[in-house]
């Protein structure tokens, strides 16, 4: 029996394949504990790991509240992108807590001792970096997009401007020198996992060397068979930016027109009613959450974020696309898609109603091709499991 400490950050999407991992491996008779945010208790414990918070539920919806505006902070300057405040660099990798959640974080996994594996997800999980020096437990990072890899450079660039004297004092706290290097101190890891599929890889730039591809995970799973209601499909659209806040001002609104113009039923799934048009058209319904699994292979089309966790999801169902994709990964990932032919991608300048419409028009309702693989729902995880150090 092996004792792995999981991190994760961020909205629902980040977090869940890291909280299906703990249960893989606690299935496996593994002693498993998930620092996360307080929300996902539950779903941690049904999955059968220990659970530790990370911050309060009211401290994660501030985070949530603010990360909205986190899209246009960065500030221009010689070298580069960064945040002024250190505290809003860590808010960006969802260390919602700022400097004394980070503290708090690495004191939890110290509490477990020595002896353990330390998973994370690459450029959030900086408490799994400190408490590694100090134990020498091993490391495994895990990546959520292509993206992710290729923007560590660029990242570790952002901490060290904006963020990197604070945490050189953090870690002197704990005995340890200050970081120079931070692109190296950032992507240390023992094993390196991207949770993608190679053929996803080779649609833009690819990955590095020395990472591991496993294909998308559905953590989210809870149908048997995701493609089986195909032949139920419905004519609504589904309309989501996720469980997060860090949309385009005009994401809701743009789309919701969109379906207006086109004549078009329309199903809204955000937890923040804020975030839509005040008056929904006839036609168009507001559900603060739907459990995807089930809805998406129901619907005609889906309009959506971008977010790899809802594109994974669509793929799965055979689901039309059509992506209003801006901030952070979700370009990047729309453009492979539309490169494999398997989604439509309109950035911010294009988000007209008349354009969106059309769009939603030409995807038409029949089902979209499934690409190899997505029906492994589970294998992805499973990889991960068997490559983890132990």
């Amino acid at each position: 029996m092996t004792r792995y400490l999981i991190v994760a950050h961020g909205t629902r999407g980040d977090v869940d394949p890291f909280v299906a991992l703990g249960g893989i491996l606690a299935g496996r008779g593994h002693d498993v504990t998930v620092h996360t945010h307080a929300g996902y208790e539950a779903a941690v414990r049904h999955r059968g790991a220990r659970f530790v918070a990370v911050d309060s539920v009211a401290a994660y919806r501030r985070h949530l509240r603010r990360t909205r505006d986190l899209i246009r902070e960065p500030v221009s300057s010689d070298v580069g992108a960064y945040y002024r405040d250190p505290e809003l660099f860590l808010d960006r990798v969802s260390v919602a807590g700022g400097f004394d959640q980070l503290r708090g974080e690495v004191d939890g996994l110290l509490a477990a001792g020595t002896g353990t594996v330390l998973v994370g997800r690459l450029h959030s999980a900086l408490s799994v970096l400190i408490a590694a020096e100090l134990t020498g437990a091993p490391v495994c990072q895990i990546s959520l997009t292509p993206f992710q890899q290729l923007t560590a450079p660029v990242t570790a660039l952002h901490l060290a401007r904006s963020a990197g004297e604070r945490l050189n004092a953090l870690r002197a706290e704990y005995g340890l020198p200050p970081v120079r290097a931070w692109a190296a101190w950032l992507t240390r890891a023992h094993v390196r996992f991207g949770l993608w599929p190679r053929w996803f890889d080779e649609a833009g730039t690819r990955s590095p060397g020395g990472v591991s591809l496993t294909g998308f995970p559905l953590a989210d799973q809870r149908s048997e068979d995701p493609i089986a209601s195909r032949p139920h499909r419905g004519a609504a659209v589904l309309v989501t930016g996720g469980t997060g806040r860090m949309l385009h001002d005009a994401f809701y609104s743009a789309a919701v027109a969109g379906l207006a113009a086109a004549g078009r039923r329309g199903l809204v799934v955000t937890p923040h009613r804020d975030l839509l048009p005040r008056r929904l058209p006839r036609g168009v319904e507001h559900r603060t959450a739907l459990p995807f699994a089930e809805v998406m292979p129901t619907v005609a089309a889906v309009v959506h974020h971008g977010g790899i966790g809802t594109v994974a999801r669509a793929l799965a169902a055979g689901t039309p696309q059509l992506l209003l994709a801006d901030g952070g990964d979700r370009p990047d990932n729309a453009r492979r898609l539309e490169r494999l032919g398997l989604a439509r991608w309109l950035p911010p300048q294009r988000w007209d109603a008349a354009t969106v419409a059309a769009q939603l028009t030409e995807l038409g309702t029949g089902p979209a091709p499934v690409p190899p693989g997505m029906r492994e729902q589970h294998a992805p995880l499973q990889a991960v499991a068997d490559c983890l150090p132990r």
